[in-house]
């Protein structure tokens, strides 16, 4: 081999090396840029939906907090009294169901109808609550009064140390992806994750 094709070759090595180098460090460039465009993006997402999400969440926890206290300290054999209560709570809550079930089997529910054979006692909303002590959130399921899939939120009313009933309010899972889809600015998928 001349002199001449060994300096070609080595010349030619060397331009390979550098093009692999800089395609290298471009590439690697690239991909740190758009994961950081990326992780921005999905930060500015998780914040812009998360502040409405949360003040509807802690609006709702609030109000069915505050019916159980006031559920406590009331006549649980007054259906009408009861009644009133629920209606003026449910008032402010849209797209939202809040019924109460009661240890007897009775269910109070300020809109629509309660079916003939509903027993809120076989409800696993019903059963969570009545162990727990705190404000309970379902995993999400099929709703027997709307037949839509929904979350409940409940709590438990105690009168004098004893377990009486549970207050629930449903909320649709629409409602979630109405209000997500309604604060979004742009045209992103949403997804729920259950975690």
């Amino acid at each position: 081999m001349s002199f001449k094709t060994k300096i070609s070759l080595t010349f030619a090595v060397l331009l390979l090396v550098s093009f692999f180098t800089i395609a290298g460090i471009l590439s690697y460039r690239l991909y740190f840029r758009m994961k950081v465009s990326i992780q921005q993006n999905l930060q500015e997402t998780v914040d812009m939906l998360s502040y409405p999400l949360k003040g509807w969440d802690d609006a709702i926890k609030d109000a069915l907090l505050k019916t159980a206290t006031q559920l406590e300290n009331m006549d649980l054999h007054d259906i009408r009294v009861m009644s009133d209560l629920l209606n003026h709570v449910q008032y402010g809550m849209k797209k939202t169901t809040l019924y109460l079930g009661l240890e007897d089997g009775s269910t109070i529910k300020p809109i629509g109808t309660v079916p003939h054979n509903y027993d809120p006692r076989t409800r696993n909303w019903y059963k969570d609550t009545k162990v727990n002590t705190n404000l309970v959130m379902s995993h999400p399921y099929m709703d027997m009064f709307s037949h839509h899939l929904v979350v409940t939120y409940s709590i438990a009313i105690h009168q004098k140390g004893v377990f009486k009933g549970a207050l629930g309010a449903d909320v649709p899972l629409t409602y979630m992806q109405d209000a997500a889809v309604k604060h979004s600015i742009s045209k992103k998928r949403i997804y729920f994750f259950d975690l």
